[in-house]
C-alpha cells in the first residue's frame, strides 16, 4: 500500500487535475485506515474524495466512497448527504442505496433516523441485486427489524445468512444469524448488541 501511494502522490505532483488518480489513492488511504484503525489515513481519504469531487462533481461512486469514509469517522449526517448525491447521479448504485439504508435505519438521531425510507432503500437494493448479496439482505433485515415488521426481518436474515454460508462467508453468516435470534424475540437492531455495519 505504501507503495502504491507513493506512485499515486507522484503521478498527482505531475498532475494534480487526475480524478481517478486522486479516487485511488482515497481508496488506499481508506483501505489502509481500515487496516490500521488510523483515523488520519481516514481524513487524508475524505480530502482526496473531496479533491476529487470537486474535479469532477459527477462522480457517483466517489460520492459514495466519500460517504462512506465520513461514516466511518462517525460523520453520518454528511455521509447521508454524500450518499443521496450519488443516488441523484447513479439511482440504481447499489452500494450506495445500502448504506443509505444502513445510516437511517440504525442511527439514533432523529434528525437523520427515517426507518421508512430505510426500509425502501433496501428492498430496492436487494430487488435491483435479485436478492443475492447477503450483507445486502442483512441490511434489508435491520431496516424490517426497526420499523418493528419482525417476520420480514426473519426472512431477510435467513435468506442473508444461507447466501452468506453459500458464498464461504461464514463470519458473515454467523453475525446475521445472532442479529436473526433477537428478530426472533421481537428485538429490533438497536435493542442488540451493534455488531458492524455493512
Amino acid at each position: 500500500m505504501a507503495e502504491a501511494i507513493g506512485h499515486l502522490e507522484e503521478a498527482l505532483r505531475l498532475k494534480p487535475d487526475l480524478s481517478n488518480a486522486r479516487n485511488n489513492l482515497a481508496e488506499v488511504l481508506f483501505q489502509l485506515g481500515a487496516a490500521l484503525a488510523a483515523n488520519d489515513k481516514w481524513e487524508e481519504a475524505i480530502r482526496q474524495y473531496q479533491r476529487s469531487i470537486e474535479l469532477k462533481p459527477d462522480q457517483a461512486q466517489a460520492h459514495d466512497s466519500l460517504g462512506l469514509a465520513l461514516s466511518r469517522q462517525g460523520r453520518n449526517a454528511e455521509a447521508v448527504v454524500q450518499y443521496r448525491k450519488a443516488l441523484e447521479l447513479d439511482p440504481q448504485l447499489v452500494s450506495a442505496l445500502n448504506h443509505l439504508a444502513w445510516i437511517l435505519a440504525t442511527e439514533t438521531n432523529a434528525a437523520i433516523r427515517n426507518v421508512e425510507e430505510a426500509v425502501r432503500c433496501a428492498e430496492r437494493t436487494c430487488e435491483l441485486t435479485t436478492n443475492s448479496v447477503a450483507s445486502y439482505l442483512d441490511t434489508l433485515g435491520v431496516a424490517y427489524s426497526e420499523a418493528g415488521r419482525f417476520n420480514e426481518a426473519m426472512q431477510a436474515a435467513e435468506r442473508g445468512a444461507a447466501r452468506a454460508r453459500a458464498a464461504g462467508n461464514s463470519d458473515l453468516a454467523v453475525l446475521i444469524e445472532s442479529r436473526l435470534k433477537h428478530y426472533r424475540e421481537g428485538k429490533p437492531y438497536h435493542a442488540i448488541s451493534q455488531g458492524t455495519g455493512p
